[in-house]
């Protein structure tokens, strides 16, 4: 067995395990939508951009992520390096997501909001950056930080999409916030 199996094979249940539930959580995200979009409600494209979409975003990191670690990859740099890209790739897209939740005008984003759409993801992200980093040096121990990041993503992902669907069903078309 290489490096790279020894590292990741032990892993693989608990990828299996977050995809699958990352994948049906995706697919509920759609059906919910597109339940909630027939109502006849005022809502902002920008809002739903900024709010409902980097949900579908997260649990897709999560897909992604359970794909590279159960690949039958020969060296443990290959995966390493598809997880610091994506790390980068997470950090730029919350702190874009930041900069047009500050500049919305149809909403304001509260503590909350803040906190668990953009907060816990941009953690999660820069673990993943480290971690992938950190993987060739100390993969067995990197491979918890880099799990412990999927489980923020997922958490983050279930409460966004509550939160995205309670405020889609009952916010008041009428009042400006």
């Amino acid at each position: 067995m290489n490096d790279a199996a020894a590292v990741l094979a032990p892993w693989a249940n608990f990828y299996v395990i977050a995809g699958s539930a990352a994948a049906a959580l995706t697919g509920l995200m759609f059906v919910v939508i597109s339940i909630v979009s027939g109502l006849e409600r005022g809502r902002s494209p920008e809002g739903l951009a900024t709010f409902a979409t980097p949900t579908i975003v997260y649990f897709a990191t999560v897909l992604l992520l359970a794909g590279i670690v159960t690949a039958p990859w020969h060296q443990l740099a290959h995966p390493a390096w598809l997880i610091v890209a994506s790390g980068i790739l997470g950090v730029a897209y919350v702190v874009r997501l930041i900069v047009a939740a500050y500049r919305m005008t149809d909403y304001r984003a509260d503590t909350e909001d803040w906190f668990w759409y953009m907060g816990v993801p941009l953690v999660a992200y820069a673990v993943l950056l480290i971690g992938g980093i950190a993987m060739l040096r100390a993969p067995v121990s990197t491979m918890f930080g880099i799990a412990g990041a999927a489980l923020l993503f997922i958490c983050s992902g279930i409460h966004n999409a509550w939160d995205t669907v309670t405020y889609m069903a009952v916010r008041d078309p009428n009042v400006r916030e």
